[in-house]
C-alpha cells in the first residue's frame, strides 16, 4: 500500500529548513494481517511535499502530486517508473497540458486507464474542480467533469469504478454536513441527439464547413464540430436537463449565437438551424458598441475576480476577429463592477478587469496596444437597480460585472 502522511518517521517529526512539517509518500506491506515494512519513497524530501499516490493499471508507474523544484505551479502531477527490481525511476512531470500555474492534486487512475485529477488552474466552476484525460491520448485533452461533480467550491479526491459507474468524491460545497464531506454518485450514460444546419441568414443557402462550438451553462466548451458539405452537424450529449449555448462561425460571416435546452422528459431530439449573417464591407460608425454590432454576450466576471472566464473568451474572440478585419478600428474598453464592496475597492477592481480584458485582446489577437483605450468605472454605471444596500440576486449582480467596447475610430 502507498499512502500519504505528514513527515513523521521512526517516532520523530521532521521539518523543512522553513520549519514546515510537510507531506511524504510511504509504502507498507501487509503481512499476516499487519501493515509492516513502512518505507519512505526515495524521491521524498524534507524541503517539499510529495503526496496523493495513485498506481497505473499495470502497477508499473506511481503517479503523485508535488511542489518539488521544477514544478510549474503551486503543485504539479508527476510519475515515477516502478522498476522490475523494485526500485524507482526519476520523477517525471506530466507537462503543460495537465499542469498549470495553479494547483494540480489528487491523481487517480480508473480501471479503464483514465487519469482523473483536481485543479484550480484549468478553467472551472470555482475552487478545485475534477478533470479527466486519457493517458493514451497523445494530445492529452483535459476535460472538466462539470456539474454535478464540480461546484463553485473545492471538489477533489474523485474515484470511480468505470464498470459499475459508481464513485466517490470529496467536496466542501455548500449544504454539506461539515467542511470537507464525502459524496457518493452514480453515472448515467443516457444520451440525446443534437443536430442542425448552418445557413446564410440572408439567402437561406446552406453554408458548408462552418465551425460549431457548444458550451455548457458555465461557458465550458463541451463540443467542437464542423458542419459537413451539406451544412449539417450532429452529436450525442448527456440527456440530463441542461441549457447550452451554441456558436457557429465562418469566414465572411458574423457569428451566430443560440441557446437550447436538453430536456429528457420530452424525449425529443434537438434540431437547430444556425443562421449566419454576412459581414459588411465597412466598419460600424464611431460611437457604436460592439456588443450591438457583433451581438455579443456581455463580458461578465465572477464575483471579486478579474480573470477572463471561458464564456468571455469566446466573446473576446469576436472582438479580436473584428479588429483584425478592420485594422483602422480603435476601441474604448469600459469595465464595470457590481455595487458590493466599497467604492474605492470597486474602482480598483474594475481597472484590474480593464487591464485583463485589454491584455487578452493584445496577447491572444496580436492587436496593437495603441488601438485600445479605456479604464474601469467601478460601480458608477450600474445597469439595474442593484445599488448599495439593495438586496439583489446573484444573477442581477452579474449583469453589472461587465465590459463594453465602444468604437472611437473606424
Amino acid at each position: 500500500m502507498y499512502f500519504t502522511r505528514n513527515n513523521y518517521f521512526h517516532g520523530k517529526v521532521r521539518k523543512s529548513n522553513e520549519k514546515v512539517n510537510g507531506l511524504k509518500i510511504f509504502k507498507a506491506e501487509l503481512k499476516n494481517g499487519v501493515w509492516t515494512n513502512i518505507t519512505s519513497m526515495p524521491f521524498n524530501n524534507d524541503d517539499y511535499n510529495v503526496a496523493h499516490p495513485a498506481l497505473s493499471l499495470d502497477e508499473a508507474r506511481l503517479y503523485f502530486a508535488s511542489d518539488m523544484p521544477g514544478t510549474r505551479g503551486k503543485s504539479d502531477i508527476y510519475y515515477v517508473d516502478i522498476l522490475e527490481d523494485g526500485t524507482y525511476g526519476e520523477p517525471v512531470n506530466l507537462g503543460d497540458a495537465i499542469n498549470t500555474e495553479g494547483r494540480e492534486n489528487f491523481p487517480y487512475i480508473s480501471n479503464n486507464g483514465t487519469l482523473y485529477f483536481s485543479s484550480d488552474g484549468h478553467q472551472g466552476l470555482g475552487g478545485l474542480d475534477v478533470f479527466m484525460t486519457k493517458l493514451d491520448d497523445p494530445s492529452q485533452t483535459v476535460t472538466n467533469l462539470g456539474k454535478p461533480i464540480n461546484s463553485s467550491r473545492d471538489d477533489f479526491e474523485f474515484i470511480i469504478d468505470e464498470f459499475s459507474n459508481v464513485g466517490y468524491l470529496t467536496s466542501n460545497r455548500y449544504n454539506g454536513k461539515g467542511d470537507d464531506d464525502i459524496y457518493m454518485f452514480s453515472r448515467s450514460f443516457c444520451t440525446q441527439l443534437v443536430s442542425g444546419t448552418t445557413v446564410d441568414k440572408t439567402t437561406n443557402v446552406i453554408l458548408p464547413y462552418a465551425s460549431v462550438v457548444v458550451l455548457n451553462e458555465k461557458g465550458v466548451e463541451v463540443q467542437n464540430l464542423t458542419s459537413d458539405q451539406n451544412g449539417a452537424f450532429s452529436y450525442e450529449g448527456p440527456c440530463n436537463k441542461q441549457k447550452f449555448n451554441i456558436i457557429a462561425s465562418k469566414d465572411g460571416y458574423i457569428q451566430s449565437d443560440q441557446t437550447f435546452v436538453v430536456n429528457p422528459k420530452k424525449k425529443e431530439d434537438v434540431v437547430l438551424k444556425l443562421n449566419l449573417t454576412p459581414e459588411t464591407s465597412q466598419p460600424a460608425e464611431v460611437g457604436r458598441d460592439l456588443a450591438e454590432v457583433l451581438k455579443l454576450n456581455p463580458i461578465y466576471f465572477d464575483f471579486d475576480k478579474s480573470n477572463i472566464r471561458p464564456d468571455a473568451e469566446l466573446e473576446l474572440r469576436k472582438v479580436i476577429d473584428y479588429m483584425q478585419k478592420y485594422p483602422s478600428v480603435r476601441i474604448d474598453v469600459q469595465s464595470h463592477t457590481d455595487s458590493r464592496a466599497s467604492d474605492d475597492y470597486n474602482w480598483a477592481l474594475s481597472n484590474r478587469r480593464n487591464v485583463s480584458t485589454k491584455q487578452y485582446i493584445i496577447q491572444k489577437g496580436g492587436i496593437a496596444a495603441d488601438r485600445l483605450e479605456g479604464r474601469g468605472y467601478g460601480e458608477t454605471m450600474l445597469v439595474n437597480r442593484c445599488s448599495n444596500g439593495v438586496k439583489c440576486s446573484e444573477d442581477e449582480h452579474d449583469w453589472n460585472r461587465r465590459s463594453n467596447f465602444i468604437i472611437i475610430n473606424r
